[in-house]
């Protein structure tokens, strides 16, 4: 279809091209000019959608957790803010240091929250400001120091509703008092934009997914590797004689001439492997 020109040799065409295996439309400007085609391809991404987080779950604050009720190993976990803090629980909440039993909860008139997955994070005290947080996966109770928002599975992906929260600020949430804190409908207010789709934020979220994961092997295999290159460091010192006075001078044997001579030669070999080994293993 020809739309205009602007000279006698001169012709531009507007095709509109909808492909069967992708969801993007594609325009397609195509000029001629002298016999010299030249192309141009304009790609229209769709905008993604924008969205108040209570349209999408609601946002819940924890309860109060008496003392009495603390340090039950089975029932369901009742997660505090220094659970965040427990080896294996980087991403997601998978052990509790507390649980209750059914009784308890009967007893004490708590409701767990069921509708998972949800995300937890801090709401009140210093904790807030590390705006850390988790993924939780099955029915929990929280703290009255913590909050968590439930995902509407219809709605948002779990894995892209988890990468969603993670790039989240909640400390511009913060309100002016003696602690910092902020409420449930400040958390439900926020907007974010996500795609339309479930498909699109599964893929999404599967991809970041995977590159945690990643990013998570290659810490561990890290940090493995610098544990065993220190093992052997003061395994060496100890043979070479030196033992932990190299590395703790409050420990160090009265002062010999020869002995601090071949203590200085053995440390700085050391230590230059030490920073060898550490360089090949951040690289």
């Amino acid at each position: 279809m020809v739309t205009g020109t602007t000279s006698p040799s001169t012709r531009y065409e507007r095709i509109s091209v909808s492909p069967a295996s992708c969801s993007i439309k594609s325009e397609y400007v195509i000029a001629s000019h002298a016999f010299k085609p030249q192309y141009k391809c304009i790609n229209y991404i769709p905008t993604w959608e924008q969205r108040k987080l209570g349209e999408l779950g609601f946002a819940q604050s924890g309860i109060g957790f008496p003392d009495a009720e603390q340090g039950g190993a089975e029932g369901t976990p009742f997660f505090k803010v220094s659970d965040m803090n427990t080896p294996g629980n980087e991403y997601e909440l998978a052990a509790s240091k507390n649980y209750v039993t059914a009784e308890q909860i009967a007893r004490m008139g708590w409701h767990p929250l069921n509708q998972v997955p949800a995300i937890f994070f801090a709401k009140v005290g210093a904790a807030v400001m590390l705006n850390r947080k988790r993924l939780v996966n099955e029915p929990f109770l929280l703290d009255n120091n913590t909050m968590a928002f439930s995902m509407d599975s219809s709605l948002l992906d779990t894995q892209f509703g988890q990468s969603l929260f993670e790039r989240l600020d909640l400390t511009s949430l913060i309100q002016v008092g003696a602690l910092p804190s902020f409420n449930s409908s400040d958390v439900e207010s926020i907007s974010v934009s996500l795609p339309s789709t479930m498909d699109e934020q599964r893929q999404i979220g599967q991809y970041l997914c995977n590159l945690n994961t990643l990013i998570t092997l290659h810490q561990r295999k890290r940090e493995s590797r610098i544990i065993r290159v220190r093992s052997f460091i003061w395994l060496a010192g100890d043979i070479s004689g030196i033992g932990v006075s190299a590395y703790q001078p409050e420990k160090r044997r009265p002062y010999d001439r020869r002995q601090h001579q071949r203590r200085n030669v053995v440390l700085r070999l050391l230590r230059a492997m030490d920073q060898r080994i550490q360089g090949r293993c951040n690289s």
